[in-house]
């Protein structure tokens, strides 16, 4: 089959930030543009969290070369299989070349400068925290997407706030001057102390994982044959003032070495940890012709081919003539931009952000693209049809002009949206990156004491709560906890609507690992007490609401009552909702299969799987559909946790049972309110259906979700309802088309589920059981077939019914 992937080429400079191509390793990412003659790239490191858990950027550099890069000539080129991206300009005598990469193994990024001719060189290192700067109060009143929605927990919080400056100069290092900066979080104004003594933990501060104290986070920029300048510049770069600091040539030079060395640590002795610092500088190679260097090198490249070679999905045009703008190409080039996003988060110390990951720019951008499907949501308009049973009303105090900077982003910097996160982590099951999933599943290790300490704090029983919104130590962000609550409300109680009952991502993510386990057969004892503290809470807690109530806490058939709940963020006060009996389910029973109990859990596992109730299926009209849950009162969202059956749980699909009352579901009583049925964002529909086996429906869905973004790196999607480039889009969009390819059911694998039948790919995706399965489709036709264990190719079932 012909090989349809290229990476991205450009032949012409970018207007701005948001013509920037992403790059990175080992949770650093990189955005690199060239503007008017000059590279620019800002860089951002994992974990970097300040005083009130704002995720800022280290800064943004700027290469001149002395005439800058030419327009004559002109390339700029990613190149996703060995991890590095090139510009070049000019030809003869004038030719000049840069080349960027991003080490997999230490927070560094190398920039290699060379010319035909002998040019001086500057390079600027610019950054907007120079000075301290004014958050001023907020209240209810105030706009959800104002100047705090980065620092979410503070939103309504009713008083100024500091943004820290950073410290930036120049020191020498082993007789080099280079420029240096740092930020020290302050210990006396961490988010992490407010919103601890807020919900009730002081006396337990001391004892909870604290992300934000002692943490300090910089880097160095070293730049070969060039000299500190005593000129200290400012400027300003879409309305964002900057200072700069320069490095200049001592003469002209024909190449030069430029390197980043990033650091983030806890640590409370600010001098040992520059020392540190200073010691990865000064023991750094400094020259590409150093044999350590070139070794450094070709282990990223490796590492990257490495990565490339465990999985691929590649869809063929229906003509070798088609354009290369084809909708197939479209999918296939952006699944695998997409995926290598997803790859930069590697060994990064905090979960990759469903918010824009490492790769957001300038937030005065974000609204430029006029995309109906991201602002929809926002209008001030209702609609309501004869047949609805509510309306919701998508009225927002919305402002799209955010000229906030580089480091804004929407829905929090340090916080954790659990419903969003989990859609970058399904798909690394298929697509067999299982390390990086280790970020995601190690936070809820380090956050697990303060989730069950909040448990044990709001209603005295055990097990752990992670609810949406929640704070990347462990409790829920302060402005959903409220920073003024009514009278009379509870510890376990919060004030914003949508989050109020909803604790049900945590199963999902709890499932999510034993599929892990299942797809990689990986040690996952570690994340076994986040597991059973999960399933721990529903049983206790709904027998200690039951017990507070007054009331049994089974029913007459023995089955727990679990109320008052919510389906997802949207059905309100439910009764046995879905998105928490589905995984109950689940879970319980692949535990008490599995050996990864000891007996006595066994027992009480087995039990508790007599407990969990199911709700009855729910009368549309007189057609049978599954039900969000068994009651409910209103919808206040657009999630739909009545498919939840059919993904993430899989009790509905493809060669499964009751597959037509699941498409009932869908096709009948999935949109009783504006807004639940989209492609964009997060929304699901597509993942329906292919595991419903909508071959047509599917496949519009997929082009429109996998379609080239609009913007000039074409897998930067959003904003949807998030932010840019928005990772729960990709996200979807690498499950769905994973999903019509392949599905599992048991040892049973089911090969083209839901595919057209004119479309021919060559995929490369992973199964339970430590399989992967290689099949080519050309002509209507499987070319190639296998499956490693070869044992395996018997459990394969060809499920497209026009074969």
């Amino acid at each position: 089959m012909r090989e349809l992937y290229t990476d991205p080429e450009w032949h012409s400079f970018s207007e701005n930030s948001e013509g920037s191509m992403p790059l990175g390793g080992c949770g650093l990412g990189l955005n690199v543009w060239v503007e008017k003659g000059e590279l620019l790239l800002y860089f951002q490191m994992s974990g970097t969290f300040d005083e009130h858990n704002g995720f800022p950027k280290m800064g943004r550099l700027r290469i001149i070369p002395e005439q800058g890069f030419s327009e004559k000539n002109f390339t700029q080129k990613l190149n996703t299989q060995k991890g590095n991206l090139t510009v070049s300009s000019g030809e003869g005598e004038d030719f000049q070349k840069l080349t960027i990469w991003v080490s997999q193994f230490k927070p560094e990024f190398h920039m290699e400068w060379e010319s035909t001719r002998f040019r001086n060189l500057k390079v600027r290192y610019e950054s907007w925290h120079f000075e301290d700067r004014l958050s001023p109060a907020e209240n209810a009143a105030s706009s959800i997407f104002g100047e705090r929605h980065d620092i979410f927990a503070y939103w309504m919080y009713p008083h100024d706030l500091t943004r820290y400056k950073d410290e930036i100069g120049f020191r020498k290092v082993k007789g080099q001057e280079c420029i240096s900066w740092h930020h020290r979080n302050r210990n006396d104004d961490l988010a992490f102390d407010k919103e601890m003594d807020q919900q009730g933990f002081s006396p337990l501060k001391e004892t909870l994982y604290n992300p934000q104290k002692d943490l300090i986070f910089g880097g160095c920029l070293t730049a070969r044959g060039l000299k500190a300048s005593d000129y200290i510049d400012s400027g300003e770069y879409l309305g964002t003032g900057f200072r700069a600091w320069n490095l200049v040539s001592v003469k002209k030079l024909n190449s030069s070495l430029l390197s980043v060395y990033c650091q983030s640590e806890k640590n409370p002795d600010l001098e040992d940890w520059q020392n540190k610092l200073d010691s990865r500088v000064a023991g750094s190679p400094g020259d590409t012709d150093c044999e350590t260097y070139r070794k450094e090198k070709k282990e990223t490249e490796n590492w990257w081919e490495n990565f490339w070679n465990t999985s691929h999905i590649n869809i063929r045009p229906q003509s070798p003539n088609e354009d290369e703008n084809s909708e197939a190409r479209q999918v296939s080039v952006n699944y695998r931009l997409f995926r290598f996003m997803l790859g930069i988060n590697n060994g990064g110390d905090f979960p990759s952000k469903f918010n824009g990951g490492l790769l957001t720019y300038d937030s005065v951008l974000v609204h430029n693209i006029e995309d109906r499907r991201d602002i929809s949501y926002f209008r001030n308009e209702k609609k309501k049809q004869d047949d609805r049973e509510c309306v919701i009303s998508a009225s927002e105090h919305v402002s799209l002009d955010r000229p906030y900077g580089p480091d804004y982003r929407a829905w929090g910097g340090g916080s954790i949206t659990p419903q969003n996160q989990r859609l970058l982590y399904w798909p690394l099951l298929k697509s067999g990156d299982f390390s990086l999933m280790d970020s995601q599943f190690d936070w809820f290790e380090k956050a697990l004491p303060a989730a069950e300490a909040r448990v044990r704090n709001a209603w005295g029983h055990g097990g752990c709560t992670f609810c949406e919104q929640v704070n990347n130590f462990g409790i829920p962000i302060g402005s959903h906890y409220g920073w003024e609550r009514p009278e009379g409300m509870g510890p376990g109680d919060q004030i914003s609507p949508p989050v109020h009952y909803h604790y049900s991502t945590q199963l999902e993510f709890s499932w999510m690992i034993l599929e892990h386990y299942n797809y990689s057969g990986r040690n996952i004892s570690r994340w076994m007490p986040f597991i059973l503290g999960s399933v721990d809470f529903f049983f206790e807690h709904y027998e200690h609401m039951a017990s507070v109530q007054g009331r049994d806490a089974y029913d007459e058939k023995g089955k727990l009552r679990i109320t008052p709940s919510t389906g997802l963020e949207s059905y309100k006060n439910a009764v046995n909702p879905q998105d928490v009996v589905c995984p109950l389910r689940r879970i319980c029973s692949f535990l008490v299969e599995k050996d990864l109990l000891d007996d006595s859990r066994r027992a009480l596992y087995r039990k508790r799987l007599d407990q969990i109730p199911e709700p009855p299926p729910r009368d549309w009209k007189g057609i049978q559909v599954i039900a969000p849950a068994e009651s409910w009162d209103n919808i206040i969202n657009v999630e739909l946790p009545q498919m939840y059956p059919v993904f993430p749980y899989e009790y509905y699909g493809v060669g499964k049972d009751n597959l037509q009352m699941a498409r009932d579901t869908w096709t009948y009583s999935c949109d009783e309110i504006l807004g639940q049925k989209s492609y964009a964002g997060w929304h699901q529909d597509g993942i329906f259906c292919a595991h419903l086996g909508l071959v047509d429906e599917a496949k519009a869905i997929l082009i429109k979700k996998m379609a080239d973004s609009g913007r000039r790196f074409t897998a930067f999607w959003g904003p949807g309802h998030d932010w840019v480039p928005d990772h729960n889009w990709g996200g979807t969009g690498m499950i769905q088309l994973q999903d019509m390819l392949l599905q599992c059911d048991g040892r049973r694998i089911l090969l083209f589920p839901c595919w057209p039948a004119a479309g021919e790919v060559d995929c490369k995706l992973h199964a339970p059981g430590g399989t992967l399965v290689e099949c080519r489709l050309e002509g209507g036709r499987i070319t190639r077939l296998e499956t490693t264990p070869a044992s395996r190719k018997e459990d394969v079932e060809v499920m497209a019914e026009w074969f």
